[in-house]
């Protein structure tokens, strides 16, 4: 039976350097996932600044990394590594990692 896993955080107020980063200076924000355990990711879609929302539906039983990238409008986008979630469909665990976003969450519904 396929699933959803709908991803929530917060939009950050400041750049990895420490400086201040307003909600007029993220572009968007993007979500990508990957299948093969990060080796590779696509890209499913974006939403803008305060979102802070989005859903995937019709995952297979499998376990997905989701990885969530604020683009500045101030810095290249291939500059930001994102914060990545690796989701099973039964069991959400949270990796570990820098990134621009913060309160990433994953709910398999």
């Amino acid at each position: 039976m396929a699933k959803t896993v709908e991803l929530t955080w917060l939009d950050p107020s400041v750049r990895a350097d420490g400086s201040p980063l307003s909600a007029a200076e993220i572009a968007s924000v993007k979500v990508l996932m990957s299948a093969d355990a990060g080796a590779n990711f696509t890209e499913l879609g974006s939403v803008g600044a305060g979102a802070q929302a989005f859903a995937q539906t019709d995952l297979p039983d499998g376990t997905y990394i989701f990885k969530v990238v604020v683009v500045d409008t101030q810095v290249d986008p291939k500059s930001s590594s994102g914060v990545t979630i690796e989701v099973a469909v039964i069991t959400v665990v949270v990796l570990s990692a820098p990134g621009d976003v913060t309160n990433l969450t994953a709910t398999v519904v």
